[in-house]
């Protein structure tokens, strides 16, 4: 919830950064003003090549609505925008992509990125079954492992205290290397 409305506090302030940037702009950059531009039509350039308009906001020094070449890569959209500020993850967008028309190009800060990376890999571990801690039931939704090899590794969890490895379920009669390698993506302790 917090990063949307960051999000849409970006964008609108991008909005208003590119309004009153606009007259000082270049000749590849035009902030979007007609009522035909609006309704986002394609235009014909100067030069009578197609042109299209694309939103460029984030980790850029100039956000704002830009007029861009039919079959312009992004990085010519960043380079439109003044280029990539310090703090942008320039590595999270493919530069070499080309550009639809009304596209929104955001490129995000290096933090943003980060804890994208770090919600990912909570969410993926919170999949996990945990061996130390898991009922019967949730261990038989476990490839290879069956009624009575749950109750084996519930038996030795008890009895040894819990799991101090994921390759201690070997230990237990009927789960092998075989076994394990089917389970092992599946469980942490």
């Amino acid at each position: 919830m917090k990063k949307t409305k960051t999000l849409i506090l970006i964008t609108f302030l991008s909005i208003l950064t590119a309004v009153a940037c606009a007259c000082g702009q270049s000749k590849n950059e035009v902030v979007v003003s007609t009522k035909e531009d609006a309704k986002g039509e394609s235009e014909t350039g100067t030069s009578g090549e197609e042109t299209i308009q694309v939103f460029v906001c984030g980790e850029v020094k100039k956000p704002g609505v830009y007029q861009v070449k039919k079959d312009d890569r992004i990085v010519v959209a960043i380079e439109a925008a003044g280029g990539l500020t310090r703090d942008a993850a320039y590595d999270s967008v493919n530069q070499a992509q080309k550009m639809e028309d009304g596209q929104q190009i955001y490129i995000p800060s290096k933090t943003d990125q980060q804890s994208t990376l770090t919600q990912k890999s909570d969410e993926s571990s919170s999949d996990l079954i945990s061996i130390n801690q898991a009922s019967k039931e949730e261990l038989m939704t476990l490839p290879g492992i069956g009624e009575s090899k749950a109750d084996r590794i519930l038996a030795y969890r008890q009895e040894h205290g819990g799991f101090k490895s994921l390759e201690e379920l070997m230990n237990i009669s009927g789960i092998k290397e075989g076994v394990y390698n089917k389970m092992k993506d599946y469980i942490t302790l």
